[in-house]
Parts: C-alpha cells; sequence; structure tokens
C-alpha cells in the first residue's frame, strides 16, 4: 500500500471535532512516520514528508478550530521525528505556530505556545535563535500598542 493512500485517513482525523479521535490520529502518524514510513524508499517517503508538511499548512491557516488544532497536534507529533532536515522541518513548524499566534481562541493559543515550548526544547542548536526570536517578538508585544490578544500571546508562551 502507498504511503500517500494513507494522507486522506490521516487528514480526516487531525480534522475531527472529537478531541481523542485526533489525538488518537497524532499518535498514529507519529507511529506510521517513524516506523513503517521509514521503511519505505526514500523518493516515497519524501513525496509523503512534502506533502504533509503542505496538508499541515493548511490545516494550520483553517478558519475552523478543529482544523487548527488538529494541524498543532500533527506538527508536535513529528517532532521528534527523524524525517531528513532538521533544521528545515523545526523552521517550517516555528513559522506554521508563529502564525497562529496571537489568535482569538485561547485554546489555540495555549496548544501554539506548548508547541513552540516543544519544538525549542527539541530543536538542539536551533534552540537559541528561535528562542531569541520569539522572546524579542512577545517583549515588543507587551511594551508596544496595546493589544490584548497579543499581550495574551506574549504570555501564554511563557507559562
Amino acid at each position: 500500500m502507498s504511503s500517500l493512500s494513507l494522507m486522506p485517513q490521516f487528514i480526516a482525523g487531525l480534522k475531527n471535532r472529537n478531541e481523542e479521535t485526533r489525538i488518537k490520529t497524532a499518535n498514529d502518524l507519529h507511529r506510521f512516520v517513524s516506523t513503517e514510513l521509514r521503511e519505505m524508499p526514500f523518493e516515497e517517503h519524501t513525496a509523503f514528508m512534502d506533502k504533509f508538511y503542505h496538508q499541515i499548512f493548511e490545516l494550520v491557516s483553517s478558519s475552523d478550530l478543529n482544523e487548527k488544532k488538529g494541524g498543532i497536534l500533527a506538527i508536535v507529533s513529528l517532532i521528534g521525528v527523524d524525517v531528513g532536515n532538521k533544521t528545515a522541518k523545526v523552521s517550517r513548524f516555528a513559522n506554521y505556530l508563529r502564525n497562529l499566534l496571537p489568535s482569538s481562541d485561547v485554546s489555540i493559543m495555549e496548544m501554539a505556545a506548548k508547541a513552540v515550548g516543544i519544538l525549542a526544547l527539541s530543536s538542539g542548536t536551533y534552540a537559541a535563535e528561535h528562542v531569541d526570536y520569539e522572546v524579542k517578538r512577545s517583549i515588543e508585544w507587551l511594551t508596544g500598542e496595546r493589544n490584548e490578544g497579543k499581550r495574551h500571546a506574549a504570555v501564554s508562551r511563557y507559562f
């Protein structure tokens, strides 16, 4: 069975309105990418990840809160998995998460902030650059024009 044929199943589970289904799908995705996908030919592995990164972008860019949550869960499930160029993956995920802060929904903001923390902890040498950028951005939001959404996002990143 082609890895690409499994993608709709993962996407549907991550979009699901039921939180337990989204979490189970994210765990299944982690297991699939860290075991079965690694055994497949390099070209198939690369094709799956390229298409899946695009799908994650679509999820986190959606106006539907459940899809955003599914996208965040997908990012968290893939953070620690070796899927090729780690620096490119970390940069991509950091940008996806950066676009979720601030959010009008506190649960999205909290999930994204936790994911940023997990990403920073797992990104090794890239962590210092990433954390430095996020701290500067948070300080700007706290000291700049009064925008409660940005202020909440700045504070939620560190708690």
